[in-house]
């Protein structure tokens, strides 16, 4: 089943699979707006010979750092903290006040263990505790706590960068790169901490690479030309505490060369 390290706003893991078919030949793989890793850790590394993950979110690439490179330790301070109202209203107050604790392990462990207790995996500002009256979310995060090590081996290949879209452009494209972004959507750039972006510059620097690339989106920006477009009917869910609170939207997916399935 498709899986991301940590709940993230927008995270692509359950579009894993529709994605990854489209993806053509090539010898370097590039999440441009890393995220979750919600393609990357879903993706088979036998099909590439370079993978790389960029996040302009100095916390995320942080975090995947040590989870490559020290999850031993990672995974053990995550087994010794308690999911705790107190922990997560002591730490969220200070992450989102632009407190980072100056251990490697303590603040990777920190970001994890908020990504799990936020209210409805916010990430864009403290959302209170969550709970559940129907199920354990304790016991949802001891889980993906014991499955950490699979990610971290996942990773153990992977090239980490903390790049601005546009340099990691520059320094990946060839004609057997593929890129895939997953940017901000047109109107919800605010549900991120690191979420300045100017969409056309985007667009046209999609249009000036020599490799392949896809891109999702929501609602397009005006600009692209002479583009592919894949739609897939989806329902996105309203974090406003009411069941059922949901629209329908189409998941597009952008690219540059003709896709396998219309």
């Amino acid at each position: 089943m498709p899986d991301a390290v940590f709940p993230y706003p927008g995270g692509k893991s359950r579009f894993a699979s529709w994605i990854l078919e489209q993806v053509p030949a090539h010898v370097c793989f590039v999440e441009v707006f890393g995220g979750a890793a919600g393609v990357l850790a879903n993706k088979d590394p036998d099909t590439s010979d370079v993978e790389v993950y960029n996040d302009r979110d100095g916390d995320l690439v942080q975090f995947f750092e040590v989870l490559r490179d020290r999850s031993e330790e990672l995974i053990e301070w995550l087994d010794r903290t308690p999911y705790s109202r107190k922990l997560h209203d002591e730490w969220a107050h200070k992450f989102f006040h632009g407190y980072r604790p100056s251990d490697a392990i303590e603040r990777a462990g920190q970001f994890f263990y908020l990504r799990y207790t936020q209210w409805g995996a916010k990430y864009d500002g403290p959302a209170g505790f969550g709970t559940s009256k129907v199920s354990s979310r304790a016991l949802s995060y001891a889980n993906k706590v014991d499955r950490l090590d699979e990610f971290a081996e996942r990773f153990s290949d992977v090239v980490v960068e903390n790049l601005d879209w546009a340099d990691v452009f520059e320094k990946y494209d060839g004609a057997d790169t593929v890129f895939y972004c997953d940017p901000p959507y047109v109107g919800y750039e605010d549900y991120y901490l690191v979420n300045t972006i100017d969409h056309g510059a985007l667009v046209d620097g999609l249009a000036a690479l020599e490799g392949d690339w896809i891109c999702s989106y929501e609602d397009l920006p005006e600009c692209f030309e002479d583009v592919y477009v894949l739609d897939r009917d989806e329902k996105r869910f309203i974090n406003s505490g009411k069941r059922g609170s949901a629209k329908d939207v189409k998941e597009r997916l952008v690219m540059n060369f003709e896709p396998k399935r219309m």
